[in-house]
């Protein structure tokens, strides 16, 4: 019995069975409990004594043990990445060359636009065009549509219309066909303006005309020298005498003097005229010129500010001084309608006037020039009134005339 205590206690407890350690007495007898104390042991561990024939707890096969590497995922993730920058490099490229060749036909559809209208305006109309017309010009780089449309309708009809004038440009590349790749739209706003003036004398002057004196030949004729002829108008229009200095103080007449009207003062009969002054010196008036043009029979109008002078030429249309106006020369000749904002002195050998001119426009704004001049020893005039070639000269004046500041060039999103 102590012999079994010893050999127990020498055996220890069932954990230091399964750790092996201490010395243990050689057991010569066997243990029942053994294989239940081996049981609780891990497999492969138990270390029993040589001499028990209790066998060992086997371990299960081995299984291969899983590696958590990384270097697979890293380079799904590396690959990802690239991919995606160089999916949004390529689409930043497009989108760049897309966006340059979108400004590129914007700009030519804006340039085709304009060019539209700029060719709308420098045609020449005789008459008004009808509601909702349109017209069509080819263009570099396309083609225009040009669309007038009434803004103000006056009560008068002899007052000037505001127009809209749209112009959509269409840009066409031939390699692709006749559709247009681009467009856009301009617009400008416009008067409707008719070359008219109420012309109720040859010789219309507000500030009066006084002669140089001596034996000149001076014909001032307001019968219509065009065929059919017009209405008879007066040689002469000019303020009551003693309202100005000279009043009309010419000495000698030679040829025909029609009729001579003295009614008003100074300002009325500037005004009676129907030209703006203000609005030519203000610089509203586009002229085709800026200076005399000679020699040139087109009838343009032309518009000098300051002085002028015709010397030993010939001129033609409708010719605008703002300062003082002198023939000068063997013969100064002009057809067609002069105004001057001064005087104007026929100075000329041998002055020639075809059609209508108007002195001391300056009156409209209250300034009084100095009596306008004719005659003098040598200096013969002939003045006569030409309905046809007042028409010709004005005829330039009618058509669209576009308003200052007041063109758009995004009507389409305007």
């Amino acid at each position: 019995m102590d012999h079994w205590r010893l050999k127990a206690h020498s055996m220890g407890t069932a954990g230091d069975f399964c750790r092996g350690s201490g010395s243990h007495t050689p057991w010569s007898v066997s243990r029942p409990d053994l294989p239940d104390q081996m049981a609780a042991c891990p497999c492969g561990i138990a270390r029993p004594h040589p001499h028990l024939s209790a066998p060992i707890r086997p371990c299960p096969p081995d299984r291969p043990t899983p590696e958590a590497g990384f270097a697979l995922p890293f380079t799904i993730f590396l690959v990802t990445i690239v991919t995606i920058l160089l999916a949004a490099a390529f689409t930043r490229a497009t989108s760049e060359h897309m966006i340059a060749r979108g400004s590129d036909v914007s700009l030519t559809a804006l340039s085709v636009a304009q060019s539209g209208l700029q060719s709308f305006f420098g045609d020449t109309f005789s008459v008004r065009p009808p509601e909702g017309d349109s017209i069509r010009y080819n263009v570099a780089n396309g083609y225009a549509w040009v669309y007038p449309q009434v803004m103000l309708r006056p009560a008068d009809t002899l007052d000037n219309f505001t127009y809209i004038v749209r112009a959509e440009g269409f840009v066409i590349h031939p390699n692709q066909g006749s559709t247009p790749v681009a467009n856009r739209t301009v617009a400008q706003f416009a008067r409707w303006q008719t070359g008219h003036m109420d012309v109720d004398g040859l010789l219309v002057v507000p500030n009066g005309i006084v002669s140089q004196g001596g034996s000149p030949s001076v014909a001032i004729n307001g019968n219509d020298l065009c065929s059919p002829p017009d209405t008879s108008i007066y040689s002469i229009r000019a303020p009551i005498a003693d309202s100005i200095p000279f009043g009309v103080e010419i000495d000698t007449i030679s040829g025909t003097l029609t009729s001579t009207r003295q009614i008003g003062w100074p300002q009325p009969v500037a005004l009676g005229t129907g030209v703006n002054w203000n609005q030519i010196v203000s610089g509203d008036f586009i002229p085709d010129h800026t200076s005399i043009q000679l020699g040139d029979g087109d009838y343009t109008s032309q518009l000098v500010v300051g002085d002028a002078t015709i010397a030993n030429g010939f001129g033609t249309g409708l010719l605008i001084v703002t300062g003082d106006l002198t023939f000068n020369g063997a013969t100064a000749q002009w057809d067609g309608v002069i105004l001057v904002g001064g005087q104007v002195d026929f100075n000329a050998g041998f002055s020639v006037v075809f059609g209508a001119i108007v002195t001391g426009l300056s009156e409209q704004v209250s300034i009084s020039p100095a009596a306008s001049e004719i005659g003098g020893p040598g200096n013969d005039a002939t003045l006569q009134y030409a309905s046809c070639r007042i028409h010709q000269a004005l005829k330039s004046l009618t058509g669209f005339v576009p308003i200052q500041n007041a063109r758009i060039d995004n009507w389409a999103t305007y």
